[in-house]
């Protein structure tokens, strides 16, 4: 029986657990202090949720859900995949190199992304979903740009052991984005406050993580970025799309719910999505930065990822059962008792997304082992499948006219499969030897 298979059977016959696997202090360290930024970055809009819930309607919210959505797809493309593989070089003029790339893709991408929403606009396409976001649709790709820097130099300061920077940079993010919202509700409770502040968090963001980065003494010439960007080219052709077809699975829902159903069925998602999922992918991406660099470094010393692998899945399985299960059996009405009877489908919501929560929040960090191995076409190939299972779900709903609540449950189901296959498939990467 293969490695990775007898791994599995002994987990889940319970004969491995945190008792069996040494834990190495500084790993667990930097997982500590990424997660104490993101738990504090990600309690704010939970304590603030209830007041904005009353400051703004369903709709208006919908309509920021819209918008998140659409700039988080468009951050996802506009570095080309290249910030990925900023954490494989092993010096830092290599390094600072592919940021540079990374930056560069950014600046082009997002004045292509212009031409696109002008050709969108001009032949009413997507008009269903994008119509209430009207003007507002042409900041999504200043919030996109700004996100997407994020992305790069959060990877960039992982890479340098800048943890506790990444974690200041969330707080500051959550807190401007916050402070906005609450004063411009009070003020002018409209959709444009809410774009306006969370363009202002990520840019907040990015100046925190970029500081004394950006333009650092080491240089590299315009010929090395060329062949730089040549020996890391996997990432543009094969990292990319796959990343860009998770982000799309992730946040279709969003805008299929958009589509196929009501502004108010998109609000109450996009309140579950605020106080339960962004904070749990963000918690779980936290451990996820920690792995990756983990990952690599054991892979350039063993040429396999084992110990990584098993120390991370039992630090996600212990806290999955300190997430979820109170999760399961208090979270709706804890919702529906903080932002009343009002949002009461919001409530609803919690328990029947309860595996997708926890087979995402295993499964993410551990999708990083592709990356470290350099299998980005495996990694392409599950994205695609898990965009065209998203689609295809609502699709099938739409053709059955299968209520929301019904739509969402078998949502729920279908995509914590694909991310418990994803999970089988990296850890048998990563339990192979390298090659």
């Amino acid at each position: 029986m293969p490695l990775w298979c007898s791994f599995l059977r002994k987990i889940f016959h319970g004969k491995i657990g945190i008792k069996d696997i040494n834990l190495p202090r500084q790993y667990l360290g930097n997982i500590l202090t990424l997660l104490k930024g993101t738990s504090l970055s990600q309690l704010i809009p939970i304590i603030v949720t209830p007041i904005i819930v009353r400051l703004y309607s369903a709709e208006q919210i919908g309509s920021l859900a819209v918008f998140i959505a659409l700039s988080s797809i468009l951050a996802t493309f506009l570095p080309l995949g290249y910030e990925q593989a900023i954490m494989l070089p092993q010096s830092k003029r290599r390094t600072l190199g592919l940021v540079r790339i990374s930056v560069f893709g950014i600046i082009v991408m997002s004045l292509v992304s212009y031409l696109g929403i002008s050709f969108f606009k001009a032949y009413g396409i997507g008009d269903k979903f994008l119509s209430p976001l009207d003007i507002w649709l042409w900041a999504v790709p200043i919030s996109a740009v700004f996100l997407a820097l994020s992305n790069v130099f959060n990877v960039l300061n992982l890479k340098m052991g800048g943890f506790k920077t990444v974690s200041t940079a969330l707080v500051i993010k959550f807190t401007t984005l916050a402070g906005i919202q609450i004063l411009g509700g009070l003020l002018k409770p409209e959709l444009f406050v809410l774009v306006l502040a969370r363009i202002f968090g990520n840019i907040l963001q990015f100046v925190k993580l970029a500081k004394n980065k950006l333009f650092s003494p080491s240089r590299i010439g315009y010929k090395n970025l060329v062949r730089l960007s040549q020996e890391y080219r996997k990432f543009p052709l094969f990292n990319i799309w796959g990343a860009l077809a998770n982000i799309i699975g992730l946040h279709m829902v969003t805008l299929l719910i958009s589509y196929y159903y009501t502004q108010n069925d998109v609000g109450a998602f996009a309140v579950i999505q605020r106080v339960l999922v962004f904070p749990l992918a963000l918690f779980s991406q936290a451990i996820g930065q920690v792995y990756y660099k983990a990952v690599v470094k054991e892979k350039i010393q063993s040429s396999h990822g084992r110990k990584t692998i098993a120390q991370t899945i039992a630090v996600l399985l212990v806290l999955s059962i300190v997430i979820f299960v109170p999760l399961y059996f208090v979270g709706g009405k804890i919702v529906l008792s903080v932002f009343g009877e009002k949002w009461a489908s919001s409530a609803s919501f919690v328990k029947i997304l309860i595996p997708l929560f926890v087979a995402r929040f295993i499964a993410n960090p551990i999708s990083h082992t592709l990356n470290a191995f350099q299998k980005q076409q495996y990694n392409l190939l599950w994205q695609v499948a898990f965009l065209f299972t998203v689609i295809g779900i609502f699709a099938y709903s739409n053709a059955c006219h299968m209520p929301f609540y019904d739509t969402l449950q078998l949502y729920s189901l279908g995509i914590a499969l694909m991310y418990l296959f994803q999970l089988g498939m990296n850890i048998k990467v990563g339990f192979s030897s390298a090659s």
